[in-house]
């Protein structure tokens, strides 16, 4: 077999190993279009499992590009549609989605650096990112438990309230928050809501570069193992 033939037999292999895992990642965050179409809905959504997602995405090891950002992609066209026939205009929809791509590039990173245990990563990373969005509000049976200074700490580094100020969404007078977190407490001593841009960017470089640590770590386990085998 050519050298060229080879090549063209391992990206056909790629791409038979890659579709069904970016399919099956992706339709992870398409479920809520079974029951809404509302913006601010899905990008709450999106922003809950993207690290899930990035984890089951990054171990599979599948090349950064064209793969991985096939998921956050097709979540930001499945917004764009949900938006189209919705009453609801958001914003900022692509800083929102910067800040998902980060969430996901994040869980993406960590994926790779665990390898096979993945599937019990990417269930502790949605817990672990839903128990994170629920302690400000009391888990819906206490409303906020712990207190304005707190609870004003935990939702300022909530990845729920960074892709609601990246989609230019007024969270701090929203009936989940404003109720159940008591923002009315708050003044602009404890919270100030991010710029979109802020949001999004800081949240996009944050997880590209966790991505990177994560690959490195990768390749430098994968590199160990010769030398032990030896």
């Amino acid at each position: 077999m050519s050298v060229r033939a080879e090549q063209h037999a391992a990206r056909d292999a790629l791409a038979r190993r890659a579709l069904p895992s970016v399919a099956g990642v992706a339709a992870l965050g398409l479920l809520p279009l079974a029951f809404t179409r509302e913006p601010t809905a899905l990008i709450v959504w999106f922003a809950l499992a993207a690290p899930a997602a990035g984890v089951l995405a990054g171990s599979a090891r599948l090349p950064v590009w064209p793969y991985l950002p096939c998921v956050p992609a097709l979540w930001m066209v499945a917004l764009a549609l949900a938006s189209g026939v919705s009453e609801r205009v958001l914003a900022s929809p692509a800083w929102a989605a910067c800040v998902w791509t980060g969430l996901y590039c994040a869980g993406a990173g960590l994926g790779r650096a665990v390898g096979e245990k993945s599937v019990q990563v990417a269930a502790l990373a949605l817990l672990a990112v839903g128990a994170w969005v629920a302690l400000p509000i009391g888990a819906a049976w206490s409303a906020a438990p712990f207190g304005p200074e707190t609870t004003a700490r935990l939702l300022a580094l909530s990845p729920l309230t960074w892709v609601l100020d990246a989609a230019g969404v007024d969270w701090l007078h929203h009936p989940a928050f404003y109720e159940r977190a008591r923002t009315f407490d708050f003044g602009p001593e404890l919270v100030r809501p991010l710029r979109p841009a802020l949001a999004g960017g800081a949240a996009l470089l944050l997880g590209c570069a966790l991505l990177l640590a994560g690959s490195l770590l990768s390749r430098a386990r994968r590199a160990q193992v010769p030398e032990r085998a030896a």
